[in-house]
């Protein structure tokens, strides 16, 4: 039997539910929705993280492995440990991240103190309360709407400031990571190297007669994929069954 097709007046009352309701039914939706993913995701990322411990944990003896010990550990890495351990462009990554965090609880701090600039007791019986604490509650050209301008102010020079101290410390840190003498900051990764020269010996041979006396070290990178995933699984089945 063919389907019965949904009156579109039905539709349409229904998205107007959705978009006319108030702030305290939108937040709890909201809620009640992201929740259960927030919860899930960390809930799974627990289970794969004690599966598989060499793809989470680079350092497994330095982070603690019981129940969420480790969060507080992670407040404590700091930025030299980060950029020895995973590099410059890791630290800047997290530092960028760091900075999005802090311009989110910044925009926090500031609706926070406009709310009592936005609060209205004219409708306070027809009027949600979270509804009365936001700027549709305002009639037009109302002098309370400067305190939104000065909060937008706020917020651009705090993002300017922001932005300007990260590439201050991204300097630093590109100066202090070009004056270390390792191998890493003189190191060149070559591909599709000829099969006649895809042995240690034969390659650093070439180089040397195009580089005299410039080449300290040649590494051939083997591919070993399927070594690699069998190490893994070899690994967890350990992890699982230590005796």
């Amino acid at each position: 039997m063919p389907m019965t097709p949904i009156p579109t007046s039905a539709i349409v009352g229904g998205v107007k539910d959705i978009l006319h309701g108030s702030a305290s039914t939108i937040l709890t939706t909201a809620t009640q929705i992201y929740g259960p993913f927030l919860l899930g995701g960390f809930l799974v990322f627990e289970v794969l993280r004690r599966c598989f411990p060499k793809l989470y944990t680079c350092q497994p003896t330095s982070v603690p492995g019981e129940g969420v010990r480790w969060i507080p550990h992670v407040w404590t890495v700091t930025d030299d440990k980060i950029m020895e351990v995973c590099g410059l462009d890791t630290l800047i990554f997290f530092r960028f991240l760091r900075m999005g965090k802090h311009l989110a609880a910044f925009a926090v701090i500031l609706s926070i103190g406009l709310f009592p600039a936005y609060s209205s007791t004219k409708l306070l019986e027809q009027e949600d309360f979270i509804d009365r604490l936001t700027i549709s509650g305002l009639p037009r050209n109302d002098p309370r709407l400067w305190a939104t301008v000065f909060a937008a102010v706020a917020m651009t020079l705090f993002t300017m400031y922001s932005i300007a101290r990260e590439c201050q410390v991204y300097k630093e840190r590109r100066h202090q990571f070009l004056a270390k003498a390792s191998t890493q900051q003189y190191s060149v990764l070559i591909d599709d190297i000829p099969e006649h020269l895809r042995s240690h010996a034969a390659l650093k041979r070439y180089f040397h007669a195009i580089f005299p006396n410039q080449v300290e070290f040649c590494y051939i990178a083997v591919e070993c994929r399927a070594l690699e995933r069998q190490s893994l699984y070899c690994g967890t089945l350990y992890n699982l069954n230590p005796k």
